[in-house]
């Protein structure tokens, strides 16, 4: 589940609402799809994908139902339930859970994508952001040295005296 909102940059309601249906596994381009019938920022209901890891998609494979009705939820909890599920596993894997929320594989996917050094258009694709802002809001808090101007600089070699 979490790997899942990681992958796809998925909101709560966005991963809550995904049916066995949504998920396709893999295309013939061997990347795994996820299908985003509707979101806060495409109110007409016009649709995304986004892709996902094997690791997610095998995940996946392994919690479906055999006969997993295409129309069924994959995640059938509240909005609540997942907050304590994203915090448990945090606070299971010894993280400090006191700010984990369900929104946090969704930053985390940001700041991973960014300390990656992709750019803001591939961020803002990911995300689904219409605003680099948000984007932007996303990653402050990446430390220095994990930005992609410092991974640039120390690809750097300059020659002389340091000043």
């Amino acid at each position: 589940m979490i790997a899942l909102a990681h992958d796809a940059a998925l909101r709560s309601s966005e991963l809550l609402a995904l049916r066995w249906g949504d998920i396709e596994t893999p295309q013939e381009n061997g990347i795994n799809i996820v299908r985003i019938r509707w979101s806060k920022t495409d109110q007409k209901a016009q649709g995304a994908v986004a892709p996902m890891s094997d690791f997610t998609a095998q995940a996946i494979t392994r919690i479906k139902p055999i006969n997993a009705n295409p129309r069924g939820r994959i995640f059938d909890m509240s909005p609540s339930t997942l907050a304590r599920r994203i915090r448990a596993a945090a606070e299971a894997a010894g993280l400090d859970h006191a700010n984990i929320t369900s929104h946090s594989p969704r930053l985390g996917i940001a700041q991973d994508l960014a300390a990656a050094g992709v750019p803001m258009p591939g961020l803002m694709q990911a995300g689904r952001w219409k605003s680099p802002a948000t984007a932007v809001r996303y990653t402050e808090h990446l430390s220095a040295s994990d930005t992609p101007a410092a991974q640039y600089l120390k690809t750097q070699h300059y020659r002389g005296k340091a000043a």
